[in-house]
C-alpha cells in the first residue's frame, strides 16, 4: 500500500498493512484517501503522544494498522523515551495481529514459538522506529539552535 500522507512500513510477513502518521494532516488525508473520514476526527486519544488505529478495509479483505505520533510533544522526549512510546504502539498492533490469527497464549508458549514472536516484534519496532527517530531527531536539533 502506498500513499504520501502515511508512510507504510514493510509488513509482507503479515496478513496486514501497517503505516505511520507524523501529523494529524497526513492521518485525516489517508483517511480521506482509504474513504473512513469517519476516523479523522480520532488522531490522538486525549493527552497521548501517540495513538494506534485498526481499520479493516472489506474491499481489500485487508487489516491497516496506523500509528499516529505528535511529533511537537515528541521533541521533549529522549532518544529512549520515544523508543518506549514506539515499542508500546507497536506491541498492540502485534497483539492485535496474535488476536485476530487466533493465538491466545500469552508469552508462554504458543504457536509461534517464543524466538519467532520475539524476531517479528523486532521487525516491526525496528519498521516504526526508523519513521519516527529521524523527524524526532529533527525536533531535537531545532529546540537546540534556539
Amino acid at each position: 500500500m502506498t500513499s504520501m500522507a502515511v508512510v507504510y512500513i514493510d509488513s509482507s510477513m503479515l496478513p496486514c498493512y501497517i503505516g505511520v502518521a507524523l501529523s494529524e494532516k497526513g492521518f485525516r488525508a489517508e483517511m480521506k484517501r482509504l474513504k473512513r473520514p469517519e476516523f479523522g476526527d480520532d488522531w490522538l486519544q486525549k493527552g497521548a503522544v501517540a495513538t494506534m488505529h485498526t481499520l479493516c478495509l472489506e474491499a481489500e479483505r485487508a487489516h491497516v494498522h496506523i500509528i499516529c505520533f505528535d511529533m511537537k510533544a515528541l521533541k521533549c522526549y529522549s532518544y529512549n523515551q520515544t523508543a518506549g512510546v514506539v515499542a508500546h504502539e507497536t506491541m498492540h498492533i502485534w497483539q492485535y495481529i496474535k488476536e485476530w490469527l487466533g493465538e491466545r497464549g500469552g508469552s508462554g508458549l504458543s504457536n509461534f514459538g517464543n524466538e519467532l514472536e520475539a524476531y517479528t516484534f523486532e521487525h516491526l519496532f525496528k519498521g516504526v522506529l526508523d519513521q519516527v527517530l529521524p523527524k524526532q531527531k529533527q525536533c531535537v536539533d531545532k529546540r537546540k539552535k534556539t
